[in-house]
């Protein structure tokens, strides 16, 4: 015979079980994301340190440190030692010849040196720079001289333009057939 009473009790149980590890999983993964966390704040302090004490900082216990740090890694962690294409592509090379890149770019001089036709070539470009500037500046100042010559000229045209209206007014006048007969008459001339 079945009993219901038995049966609660287990599946109560299994339910109890069942939180009680996934609690503990919970407490575990927070557990871990705050040594991570720890850690992580660790290294960045670490490295504030060493920017802000640069002189002080030792080149030799960094080396040190870095191949403890990497040891530890590889210690805690499985993974296939097996080479990868990217450490097969320097099978053939020596050490040396791997590290030269890095060598040259170490022993690069930040001062760079200008040629001598490039000096000149930037000399040049600065005179023609300049040039290009006077001939722009006498341009404006000559067309501003020559808009002010035309300016006094077209005020002249205008004063002979009125001058020449009012004496063809004049002389339409004087050129008319009544004042010619009159002038006529005034000096005595007889209409024939």
């Amino acid at each position: 015979m079945f009993n219901y009473r038995q049966s609660n009790v287990i599946e109560k149980n299994t339910f109890v079980d069942e939180f009680e590890v996934q609690s503990q999983v919970e407490t575990k993964i927070a557990t871990e994301a705050q040594s991570e966390e720890k850690a992580f704040n660790s290294k960045i302090s670490d490295n504030f340190d060493r920017i802000m004490h640069y002189d002080a900082y030792d080149r030799t216990n960094a080396v040190k440190e870095r191949n403890q740090t990497v040891s530890s890694f590889v210690a805690g962690v499985n993974y296939d030692a097996t080479p990868s294409s990217t450490t097969m592509q320097f099978e053939k090379l020596s050490k040396a010849e791997i590290y030269q890149d890095y060598r040259a770019e170490s022993n690069y001089s930040t001062q760079t040196k200008v040629r001598l036709s490039a000096k000149v070539a930037v000399i040049a470009m600065a005179l023609i720079v300049a040039l290009l500037s006077l001939l722009v500046v006498l341009n404006t100042s000559l067309l501003k001289n020559l808009n002010g010559v035309i300016g006094g000229k077209t005020y002249e045209i205008q004063l002979l333009q009125e001058e020449y209206n009012s004496l063809q007014k004049e002389l339409n006048e004087i050129s008319s057939d009544e004042v010619i007969i009159d002038k006529a008459e005034d000096i005595g001339m007889v209409k024939g």
